[in-house]
């Protein structure tokens, strides 16, 4: 007689297999670490206006050379006071290990600069340089994508 075995349940997914995407961003940036606000339940988040709170998605990198994070700051930070630039699409995809398929996408719209900083300089220590921008978002979702 066959014994049928149960099925396994899912593994954990590794926080660190992810990708970001930033609408009218056309190359990879290559970051390395996400930090995600918490996020509040939809009647809540309905009562949020776009700007305020202190919610912020921070994105960091290795420093490349790259100026994309550099111009996207600057063109908030020297925007007028009445004409701020749209606010952007960022999307967050944490990767399966098995194939690399989207696990859990996050999505934050509206998107606009806070703030950038980058790393320690420090001659003594030999390092990357880091780069972080600080953003500002008016709403967020969380999807679950279906299994093929």
């Amino acid at each position: 007689m066959a014994t049928r075995r149960a099925a396994l349940p899912p593994l954990p997914l590794a926080a660190c297999n992810f990708r970001v995407r930033i609408e009218g961003v056309r190359a990879e940036l290559g970051f390395c670490a996400v930090e995600f606000p918490p996020l509040p339940a939809a009647g809540k988040a309905a009562q949020r206006q776009p700007g305020d709170g202190c919610a912020e998605l921070r994105l960091t990198r290795a420093f490349d050379g790259s100026a994309e994070l550099q111009r996207w700051w600057s063109q908030h930070a020297q925007a007028a006071a009445g004409r701020q630039p749209r606010g952007r699409l960022v999307e967050v995809t944490l990767l399966d290990a098995p194939g690399g398929m989207p696990a859990l996408v996050w999505r934050f719209g509206g998107c606009r600069p806070l703030w950038l900083a980058h790393g320690r300089l420090d001659a003594q220590a030999p390092a990357l340089l880091h780069e972080t921008l600080a953003l500002a978002f008016d709403s967020a979702s969380v999807e679950v994508p279906a299994r093929r």
